[in-house]
């Protein structure tokens, strides 16, 4: 049943796809699957700002120091799929949404139904093709499209309240520790070279691989920070502080197998970025940021027959965000003053990888 049905899906494949000869002649390179699920036990806490306030003794450390270390579950879903020679992401979710975005915004608009479908086709003829634009390589290598997505939530306490005299804007009277929570949303999109094993360049091979690539993330996450206001500058506010960030970063990672497979992920953001921080009714204060982090993976992979490829791993992941925000910081306070804080993201995990 298998060998009847597979070049019946072939065709189908080749038939609405287009799908080029040399995808055809191969029947086990029609699927290029990667799907990744897995789980982390987070915290999210300060990085360099939150270590400096510990060693003084000043009220400002204090009030800065009593932000504590949030914990939750972050869920990851990620992967890569390819269809016939096809990458599904760029050559088609990508145009979908185009073609979505561009219906929504035009239909209605112009009062004339020929209007509307003379710019929609401009549109359609101008758009870009992603597949050309992006061309699927890195460094001269075959490279492979991959989307990731991390969400979860945190809960950190805030010890010493009484010591801040408002909270989000409003009068504060809180106790000796009170609570906050924050959601938490990342997402990178990208393309990352196929892993070229030394000496074989089987991309299952069980030998030392590296990879290297580039990425695009949207970043959205949540920590109280503290501001400084009155006239002696010796009131502390507690505010919850929205940071954002759109940045371009690249990634690099080398992996070695004999039956556990050892794999280190880096990725860096050398300032490629936008950051926001929003403190509600004092304002919002913009700049770059400087990013990084790494991920340490054990895996087990598993052949169960044919080209299919079950990895279970556990992992260690840290990740750093330093916002460096300039002077655009507006109050309603003139003698507010922000104290930005850096981010340190980090916490063990588990999950599955399944490759075809």
């Amino acid at each position: 049943m298998r060998s009847l049905l597979r070049p019946i899906v072939r065709g189908l494949c080749a038939l609405v796809l287009a799908a080029p000869a040399t995808a055809a002649a191969d029947s086990e390179s029609w699927l290029d699957l990667e799907a990744d699920a897995g789980v982390f036990v987070a915290y999210l806490s300060g990085g360099i700002t939150s270590l400096t306030s510990k060693v003084d003794d000043s009220a400002l450390s204090k009030a800065i120091d009593s932000i504590g270390t949030g914990e939750g579950i972050l869920m990851r879903l990620g992967g890569h799929l390819g269809i016939a020679g096809h990458d599904v992401f760029f050559q088609y979710v990508s145009d979908s949404i185009l073609d979505t975005g561009s219906e929504q915004a035009v239909r209605g608009q112009l009062g004339s139904k020929v209007a509307e479908d003379a710019l929609l086709f401009l549109a359609g003829e101008l758009r870009p093709d992603l597949h050309d634009l992006f061309d699927l390589t890195f460094f001269d290598a075959p490279a492979t499209s991959f989307v990731r997505v991390e969400f979860g939530r945190f809960k950190g306490a805030i010890e010493d309240a009484q010591q801040f005299s408002t909270r989000n804007g409003h009068p504060y009277f809180g106790g000796r520790s009170e609570r906050w929570t924050s959601r938490f949303l990342n997402i990178d999109a990208g393309l990352v070279t196929e892993p070229e094993a030394v000496g074989d360049k089987t991309r299952r091979g069980r030998k030392d691989t590296v990879s290297a690539g580039y990425f695009l993330r949207y970043t959205s996450l949540s920590r109280p920070v503290v501001l400084g206001f009155g006239t002696d500058g010796d009131g502390f506010a507690v505010q919850d502080g929205d940071l954002g960030m759109l940045a371009l970063g690249g990634r690099f990672s080398f992996q070695t197998c004999s039956t556990i497979c050892t794999s280190i992920d880096t990725n860096f953001i050398p300032f490629t970025s936008w950051a926001w921080l929003d403190v509600g009714p004092f304002g919002t204060t913009r700049g770059v940021a400087l990013a990084g982090g790494f991920e340490l993976k054990f895996s087990l992979p598993w052949n169960p027959g044919g080209s299919l490829v079950i990895e279970p791993y556990l992992s260690f992941r840290a990740d750093w965000l330093f916002p460096i925000l300039g002077d655009g910081f507006s109050a309603e306070i003139d003698t507010a003053q922000l104290w930005a804080p850096d981010y340190l993201l980090w916490g063990p995990g588990a999950g599955l990888t399944m490759r075809y």
